[in-house]
């Protein structure tokens, strides 16, 4: 019996121990008309974005990207809307994202309308 509730409780706590969440990279791939009419501008790394990953309405966590736009985000699994802090008119896609029970590579593309939060 003893053997049994230890192999138990093992088990249980490598489950815990498992990481999930997300991470990739935010690519910036419109200039919004700041290229001028017809033109536009290759994609480039979202550096120092905001981002807010939120379940049920709450706030689950905040990352910045870094300088090359690659963010890692540690979530329990489930389903979550991915935004921009500061909002319109910068937005991310996919906005709504999965996560399950390991941690998985989401690319991001970004609108950055005419405001970049960080540069």
């Amino acid at each position: 019996m003893l053997v049994l509730a230890v192999l138990v409780v093992t088990s249980c706590g490598e489950q815990h121990q498992k990481k999930s969440g997300l991470f990739g990279i935010v690519r910036i791939t419109s200039c919004a008309g700041a290229c001028g009419p017809g033109r536009s501008r290759k994609p480039r790394p979202a550096r120092n974005w905001p981002l807010v990953f939120s379940r049920d309405g709450r706030v689950a966590a905040r990352v910045t990207t870094d300088a090359h736009g690659r963010y890692t985000v540690s979530l329990a699994p489930g389903e979550y809307a991915v935004s921009v802090r500061g909002g319109p008119p910068n937005r991310v896609g996919p906005d709504r994202v999965m996560v399950q029970d390991e941690r998985r590579r989401i690319d991001l593309e970004a609108n950055g309308g005419m405001l970049e939060p960080g540069g």
